[in-house]
């Protein structure tokens, strides 16, 4: 009968895990694992890039798209970080509505620095953002949605480290086939 090896600990890894959840790789590099935590991380930032790409800053919006925001929220704080652009820095305040309320800037308004408040675009300015319809748009979406939840799974990874048996054939009296 074979001999199981264990090859990794399967103790909980509290910083691992917070790494994992600041940024996307960064909690298998903590744990000594550089090579998987990089690609992790190309992973994830490519299908969230990808998305942001595809579909601009729309692709994540935290008010009109809020089931989608949710898996995007796995990506951590660089999710958030984008969302609060886009609400802060590309959408107006909507004149009439609950304090606080936005809508996205219509191709011929701008939006004043000071007061979010939509204005004119003045003569050869160009409009703030350029919005995806469409299969773009949905694409944009699902990609940095599944960055997101690819996101949650290296984190788990990172955090509770699993065991993985090695076969030794040194004991064996079978030669490694199946008795």
């Amino acid at each position: 009968m074979p001999q199981k090896e264990v090859e990794e600990s399967v103790d909980f890894n509290p910083v691992a895990l917070v790494g994992g959840i600041a940024f996307p790789g960064l909690g298998h590099i903590l744990s000594g694992r550089a090579k998987r935590g990089v690609l992790a991380g190309i992973g994830v930032l490519g299908l969230f890039g990808g998305g942001l790409l595809t579909a601009g800053l729309t692709a994540v919006d935290r008010q009109q798209e809020f089931w989608w925001f949710v898996p995007q929220a796995g990506v951590g704080p660089l999710a958030f970080g984008v969302d609060w652009v886009h609400q802060n820095k590309f959408k107006v305040v909507l004149e009439g509505g609950p304090p606080g309320a936005t809508r996205s800037a219509d191709p011929d308004e701008g939006v004043d620095p000071v007061s979010r408040r939509a204005r004119p675009l003045a003569a050869g300015e160009k409009p703030l953002k350029v919005v995806a319809l469409g299969k773009p748009a949905e694409l944009g979406l699902l990609m940095c949605a599944l960055g997101g939840m690819m996101n949650f799974i290296v984190i788990v990874d990172a955090g509770f480290p699993t065991r993985r048996p090695r076969q030794s054939l040194a004991g064996s009296s079978t030669g490694g086939a199946a008795a």
